[in-house]
C-alpha cells in the first residue's frame, strides 16, 4: 500500500486529495469511496484482497482523513466530490474502472453510473438506495451532531466498539484500525479526523427523504447491492425494488445495520469474487 496525494482546485482554493494505492498499477482499476464522515482507510482490508487482481485506489474526500479542508463549507457537496473523482481519473489516465461506494460513495456511483457511456464497468453499492428515508437521515444527524472529544485512544476504542454495532461483528484489531485512522490529536485530547463543517449541508438536507430514482433507473451496468439487515438507510422495500433489475445482485448481512464494514473475510471474499466474474 502506498499513501499518495494529487492536487486539484475548489473555487479559488488549491487542495490536496489523499488516496491509498494497492496492487499493480498495470491491473484494471477499482475506485473506492467512503461514507459521509468516514475515510479511505475503511477499505484497507477490502483493498488488500482486491489487489490480488486489481489496482485499487481509495480516496479521502476533501475534509476527511489526510485530504485538505475547504475554506468555504458550502463546497462540501457531492457534486464537488464527483468532480474530484473525475479529476483523479484524468490524473491517473483511468478510462474504465470498477467502483465500490459505501453510503455517500454509493450515491456518487449512482450519479456517475447514470451517465451514458459511463467509465464505470461494475458497481458495488454498500447500504444505500434510490430512496433514503428522512427518519434515517435524522438518526445520522442526531448521532453526528456532537462535539466529539476523547481523552485517549482507548476511550475512543471503547466508544466505537459499543456504538458502531451496525458495522457488524469485528475483531478487536479491526476496531483498533478505526481508532488509528479515525482520530487526530488536538492539544491534550483527540478529535475525529474530519472537518466538522462537512456536516453543514447534510444537516440542511436531512429534513426530507432523499430521492435518487432518476439516477438509479439509468444505471445499467452490473451492480452488487449490499445491505445490513437492520439498516434504516436502505430499507427492505427499497432493497427489494432495486433487486428487480436483472443487472443487480443482492447480498444481505444479518449481523449489520448501516453499514456493513466490508472488513470481514466473508465480505471481502464475496466482493472480490463478484468483481472478478
Amino acid at each position: 500500500m502506498k499513501q499518495k496525494f494529487f492536487s486539484t482546485v475548489v473555487a479559488d482554493q488549491s487542495v490536496d486529495v489523499a488516496y491509498t494505492q494497492w496492487g499493480d498499477p498495470e491491473n484494471f482499476p477499482v475506485i473506492c469511496v467512503h461514507g459521509l464522515a468516514r475515510n479511505a482507510r475503511d477499505f484497507d482490508n477490502l483493498a488488500k484482497k482486491l489487489s490480488q487482481k486489481f489496482c485499487v485506489y481509495c480516496l479521502d474526500m476533501v475534509g476527511r482523513g489526510k485530504s485538505s479542508w475547504l475554506k468555504d463549507p458550502n463546497h462540501y457537496d457531492v457534486e464537488i466530490y464527483i468532480q474530484h473523482v473525475l479529476d483523479f481519473a484524468k490524473y491517473k489516465n483511468i478510462s474504465s474502472c470498477h467502483w465500490v461506494g459505501t453510503s455517500m460513495g454509493g450515491i456518487m456511483a449512482m450519479v456517475l453510473g447514470a451517465i451514458e457511456d459511463s467509465f464505470i464497468q461494475k458497481i458495488v453499492i454498500n447500504d444505500i438506495g434510490w430512496r433514503v428515508p428522512k427518519e434515517a437521515l435524522q438518526d445520522i444527524k442526531n448521532y453526528l451532531d456532537k462535539n466529539f472529544q476523547f481523552e485517549s485512544e482507548q476511550a475512543y476504542f471503547d466508544y466505537i466498539k459499543s456504538t458502531y454495532i451496525n458495522f457488524g461483528k469485528l475483531k478487536d484489531e479491526d476496531w483498533w484500525h478505526y481508532v488509528q485512522h479515525g482520530l487526530k490529536e488536538k492539544g491534550d485530547h483527540f478529535v475525529l479526523h474530519y472537518d466538522p463543517t462537512i456536516l453543514n449541508k447534510f444537516f440542511e438536507l436531512a429534513e426530507e427523504d432523499w430521492l435518487l430514482h432518476e439516477f438509479w433507473e439509468q444505471v445499467n451496468v452490473p451492480v452488487l447491492l449490499i445491505r445490513g439487515k437492520y439498516s434504516k438507510v436502505l430499507p427492505e422495500d427499497v432493497f427489494q425494488d432495486m433487486l428487480r433489475h436483472d443487472h443487480v445482485t443482492g447480498i444481505q448481512y444479518d449481523d449489520c445495520g448501516h453499514a456493513p464494514s466490508l472488513m470481514t473475510d466473508l465480505q471481502t471474499e464475496q466482493v472480490y469474487s463478484w468483481l472478478v466474474l
